[in-house]
């Protein structure tokens, strides 16, 4: 339960413009989000807030999103320190710079208190913006979602050209390696990730061999890129489709949300693990290209609509980039849909069970793995697509050198 208190509440609905001299909160609730367990990295409630001001002539009622860290989060200790800082401190100190710069901030939500356990944010889901249920998403949704991330990375790019600093020199404690990383368990999420894989290529009769050059190979490209020509921003980092919510609108509105797994590093990360979590190979066959030059064109209106005087990067060092770090959005695929391509009641399960999940994220995953492939034809289809073109794209990049 949080631990909000009413003069919090009312900072909420002053900054939502629900007060004024004349109202004042009457009474306020929390409810659960959803039926079903939600939030691995935090809990999530509903605040529900009536207002009632005498000159008119009914009550005006108000939800909120309120998010919590506590000890009933799926992780703990360091990392879990590790990303209650990261978001708290990017709605307290980073985005409030970041905006400043930033002519359309439609594609996050609004943040109405920031405390250092709890985030109260506007409820996108009383704006009909909702989590797709279908899986993966369409061309259109992609798009969306990845206009709405070349203006968060645009952002950076504008703030840095002006102020012609680094956002790790502005803010030296944020962005720290969360999941690359050995210094708390999000790093023994990664070692079961490529172990994993490995097991999936052995089982598939894939070169296993591989995996562990592709290891070394992500390790590095989600470093902060060296070319001068190249880029750094602010990542999002967990781009899986829990974190995209859209409108009904044609075409859609995407909001970004979950901020809490920030990286500084080459906007390609991002754009892969979007592109690569989010499609199929299919469609990435046939749309890549597009995709890429859709979110080039993003990036490019929204820097130059900012008005800054900063170069804009070319297209040509976007795509090299691209071409050589989107194994990472491979590799992120390959650690992700297997999960997420189980039976919707498997699924359920595994996501609302506390004892599962831990097994999942942090002992074993090819159990459950193993078996839904010799059980399920069109699973094991699946996760030969991905983990193939992942054994496919280590080749491509051992060749070119």
């Amino acid at each position: 339960m949080t631990s909000l208190t009413r003069k919090d509440v009312e900072i909420v609905a002053s900054r939502a413009g629900l007060l004024n001299s004349n109202s004042q909160v009457t009474s306020y609730q929390f409810e659960p989000f959803s039926k079903l367990k939600n939030g691995i990295l935090g809990q999530h409630q509903l605040l529900r807030v009536q207002i009632s001001d005498p000159t008119l002539t009914s009550d005006t009622h108000q939800s909120f999103f309120v998010k919590s860290f506590s000890d009933e989060s799926m992780v703990s200790g360091e990392a879990l320190d590790a990303i209650i800082f990261e978001e708290t401190h990017f709605y307290d100190k980073v985005l409030p710079v970041l905006l400043e710069t930033c002519e359309n901030q439609e594609w996050l939500p609004k943040c109405y208190l920031v405390q250092p356990e709890v985030l109260v944010f506007e409820d996108l889901r009383s704006q009909d913006l909702s989590i797709r249920e279908s899986f993966p998403l369409s061309e259109m949704d992609i798009r969306s979602a990845l206009s709405s991330l070349a203006e968060f990375h645009a952002c950076s790019l504008v703030v840095q050209g002006q102020g012609r600093k680094q956002l790790t020199e502005i803010f030296p404690n944020a962005f720290k390696e969360k999941a690359y990383t050995n210094d708390h368990k999000f790093g023994e999420m990664m070692i079961l990730g490529f172990k994993t894989i490995e097991l999936m290529a052995r089982k598939l009769g894939l070169d296993s061999n591989l995996v562990t050059g592709i290891s070394r190979r992500v390790y590095e490209s989600v470093r902060p890129a060296k070319d001068a020509r190249v880029p750094n921003v602010i990542c999002h980092s967990d781009l899986w489709k829990n974190n995209l919510m859209f409108d009904q609108s044609q075409p859609p509105k995407c909001v970004l949300v979950d901020f809490q797994l920030l990286r500084y590093a080459s906007p390609s990360i991002d754009v892969g693990m979007l592109l690569y979590i989010n499609s199929t190979p299919e469609f990435r066959r046939k749309l890549e290209c597009q995709m890429i030059e859709h979110y080039y064109e993003a990036l490019r209106h929204a820097i130059l609509r900012s008005d800054a005087e900063i170069v804009v990067p070319s297209y040509e060092a976007i795509k090299k980039d691209w071409r050589k770090r989107r194994i990472v959005g491979m590799t992120y695929a390959c650690m992700y849909l297997p999960g997420l391509y189980l039976k919707k009641e498997k699924l359920e399960v595994l996501m609302n069970d506390p004892k599962a999940l831990d097994k999942w994220m942090y002992e074993d995953r090819f159990e459950l793995i193993s078996e839904a492939i010799d059980q399920d034809p069109v699973y094991e289809e699946k996760i030969r697509e991905i983990v193939a073109e992942l054994i496919e794209e280590e080749k491509r990049l051992l060749r070119d050198g």
